[in-house]
C-alpha cells in the first residue's frame, strides 16, 4: 500500500486582536461600557423563530448607540464625582435652648 498524501489543508485565519486589557495596554471604560451595553442591546434586539433568527435592528446603530450611551455614563459619573455629595453642616450651639429641652413637655417619656 502506497500511501496517499494528505490533502492541504486551508489556512486558519489569523486571530483576531487581543482587547487591551488582556494585551496588558490602557483600557478605555468608555469603551468597556460600551461593549457590554452593545452586547445587551444585541441580545434583547435579537427575534428567535423555530427556524430562524432575525435582527430588526442595524447592528451599526446599536454599535452607535452604546458608544453614545457609555459616553454619558461616565460623563455624568466624572461630573459626579467632581461635585461634593455631602457638605459640612454647620451647627450654631448658641442658637438653640438647651434649658427647653430640659423641660417637661420635651422631656423623654420612661417605657
Amino acid at each position: 500500500m502506497s500511501a496517499a498524501a494528505a490533502p492541504a489543508t486551508p489556512a486558519r485565519p489569523a486571530p483576531a486582536a487581543a482587547p487591551a486589557a488582556a494585551s496588558g495596554g490602557p483600557v478605555n471604560p468608555v469603551v468597556t461600557t460600551a461593549e457590554r451595553l452593545y452586547i445587551q442591546l444585541v441580545s434583547g434586539s435579537v427575534v428567535i423563530s423555530d427556524n430562524s433568527a432575525k435582527m430588526p435592528v442595524d447592528a451599526r446603530s446599536l454599535a452607535k448607540m452604546s458608544l453614545d450611551l457609555a459616553k454619558a455614563f461616565h460623563d455624568v459619573e466624572i461630573s459626579l464625582r467632581e461635585k461634593p455629595v455631602l457638605t459640612t453642616a454647620t451647627f450654631d450651639a448658641n442658637m438653640c435652648d438647651f434649658d427647653a429641652w430640659n423641660s417637661a413637655a420635651t422631656a423623654p417619656k420612661a417605657a
